[in-house]
């Protein structure tokens, strides 16, 4: 599983998961629709059913208030009238509810119509009790009256036996959807768990792999990165041995041209006594001259050697650059070992700005100090020649005395060229101090480099017996 294929599967894993949620609210949102209407039905059956008892009372009431009305006195009258147009109003109103309910189809055919069929004979049935109350009624009212109230109390019984049954189906049907709807949301719930039990196993099972895979890379480059910063460290102390070598023969250089200097001066001072061998001594002055300019030229040598050590210098800043871009390859890895690499990042950043420039550097540097100390000993077979040139011209100090003068100058020339190579040979002593003192730094750097490599190592085994240890079966 490469790196980009994480997100994708996590976004697997979620959309699966919320997926599962919808299809879980879904069925449940469905389910408990129904429910909900059959609830709403059983609700609409018990209030058809207290209207139904309510009515029924009221009929009762009815014939009760009328028989009242046979053996009251006028007094009292007026009461029993509003009573009986109450009880009257009421009947009618409960009535008038169960008609509404049965048109718009809340009950069953046979039992709206009963109902419906009932209203007339319930409108005469109030009519005729508020006319029999309203005076004392004749023996004729109350015949009439009591076959109105068996006509009504067949249909009111038969209409409370039809809405109490419609009431328990409804009940009953209620129930039912119920149990049904918990059920279904059971089971839908129940299988949306274990789908994304199921994804997230896969998808944690492939994580798992990954990093197993990441940690076995982590450990065998941390591994190189020891063996590397090793080696590193190695190269660093041969090159400060090294580097002090050549500040030792450095130092030797630059007493020798000083001695040269000095034995400059002391030869001038010898030919302020030359007076003899004219032609001779103007003979052995113009090799005296080639000698010098020899000599000046392999000073000039110097120079150039000291500019090709700043060739080097520019060869060690490429090398950083490219260092640079090695360094930022580690850190990539680092950043893909996470907060484990964290540490190693650094590192790679002190090798890159201490170490390994300056060890890739120091082969080049020794050639440049090589090539200064040919020049060096080529500039001293010069002086050795002008000093021999010198010595014959003591022997033959009779025969230059009218040169003396010309030798005079020629003589302060080599001085000053002398006291230049001094000056130079001293730049350089000074320069290869400060590489010595830059290759002790790489020394101490590729010390911290490689504690540094061994922590990432062990890093790295932490995090391999982690990735094991979740991996591992229960």
């Amino acid at each position: 599983m490469n790196r980009s294929n994480l997100p994708r599967r996590l976004l697997l894993m979620g959309s699966i998961g919320v997926v599962a949620v919808i299809v879980n609210l879904t069925f449940s949102l469905l389910a408990l629709s129904s429910a909900s209407k059959k609830l709403h039905r059983q609700d609409l059956m018990s209030q058809a059913v207290r209207r139904q008892t309510l009515i029924d009372m009221m009929h009762d009431g009815l014939r009760a208030d009328v028989y009242r009305s046979m053996a009251l006195a006028t007094d009292g009258r007026a009461e029993l009238v509003d009573a009986t147009k109450q009880h009257a109003d009421n009947m009618t109103t409960w009535i008038s509810e169960q008609a509404e309910v049965a048109k718009s189809g809340g009950f069953s055919t046979e039992t709206a119509k009963v109902i419906v069929g009932s209203l007339a004979d319930i409108e005469s049935y109030t009519r005729n009790a508020l006319d029999a109350v309203n005076e004392k009624p004749t023996a004729d009212q109350v015949v009439k009256f009591e076959a109105q109230f068996g006509v009504l109390e067949e249909q009111l019984g038969k209409a409370g036996e039809l809405v109490e049954k419609e009431a328990i189906d409804a009940t009953s049907g209620a129930r039912g959807d119920l149990r049904s709807s918990l059920r279904i949301v059971a089971f839908v719930a129940t299988l949306a768990v274990l789908i994304v039990v199921v994804v997230s196993r896969l998808i944690s099972r492939s994580i798992t792999q990954r990093l197993t895979t990441l940690s076995a890379v982590l450990t065998s480059e941390s591994r190189r990165l020891v063996t590397l910063s090793e080696q590193l460290g190695n190269s660093s102390e041969r090159t400060s041995s090294d580097v002090d070598i050549v500040a030792a023969n450095s130092s030797s250089v630059n007493d020798s041209v000083r001695n040269v200097s000095e034995s400059a001066s002391a030869l001038g001072a010898s030919i302020r006594e030359i007076s003899e061998s004219t032609l001779r001594v103007a003979s052995i002055a113009q090799n005296a001259v080639a000698v010098a300019e020899r000599a000046d030229q392999t000073v000039a040598k110097l120079g150039e050697s000291s500019e090709q050590i700043a060739s080097v210098i520019e060869t060690i800043t490429s090398i950083a650059t490219k260092t640079n871009l090695l360094a930022l390859n580690a850190t990539i890895e680092a950043a893909r070992a996470g907060e484990a690499g964290r540490g190693f990042s650094v590192v790679a950043s002190e090798v890159k700005d201490l170490a390994q420039a300056t060890s890739k550097a120091t082969d080049e540097i020794q050639e440049r100090i090589a090539t200064i100390r040919d020049d060096t000993s080529a500039s001293m077979a010069a002086i050795s020649e002008i000093v021999a040139i010198v010595i014959e011209i003591s022997a033959l100090q009779d025969t230059i005395a009218a040169a003396v003068e010309e030798q005079a100058v020629t003589t302060n020339e080599i001085t000053r060229v002398a006291t230049e190579a001094s000056s130079s040979t001293g730049d350089i002593g000074r320069s290869i101090d400060r590489v010595a003192d830059s290759a002790s730094g790489a020394t101490a750097g590729a010390v911290d480099a490689q504690a540094s490599a061994v922590q990432l190592s062990q890093l790295a085994a932490e995090l391999e017996e982690l990735v094991s240890a979740e991996h591992a079966p229960v």
